[in-house]
């Protein structure tokens, strides 16, 4: 699985956005809610780097890893943006 080359490459990116997510969280959320929503963009943008191979294929040698990696990245963008909107949200009820 060549994803994983890509989420090595970006886990240093994903555990600055993890740091910043959970350090914004509130004292009593619970362990669901703090690990739930990174664990799930870590999964989501391991996908998006496999399906960015699968559709590079054939395009050179290198372009399947650009692709791959340009796929994970919008996704972590993706998530933790979802994520921080939700926590902006989590603060106006509270």
């Amino acid at each position: 699985m060549q994803a994983g080359l890509v989420l090595m490459l970006e886990l240093p990116l994903a555990a600055v956005l993890i740091w910043i997510y959970q350090s914004q969280l509130p004292a009593n959320a619970g362990n669901v809610r703090r690990w739930l929503g990174p664990g799930l963009s870590i999964a989501a943008a391991t996908a998006a780097a496999e399906l960015g191979f699968r559709a590079a294929y054939g395009g050179g040698q290198l372009w399947p890893h650009i692709l791959a990696a340009l796929c994970a990245f919008g996704v972590y963008c993706a998530a933790f943006a979802v994520g921080w909107w939700s926590l902006s949200r989590l603060r106006q009820s509270s």
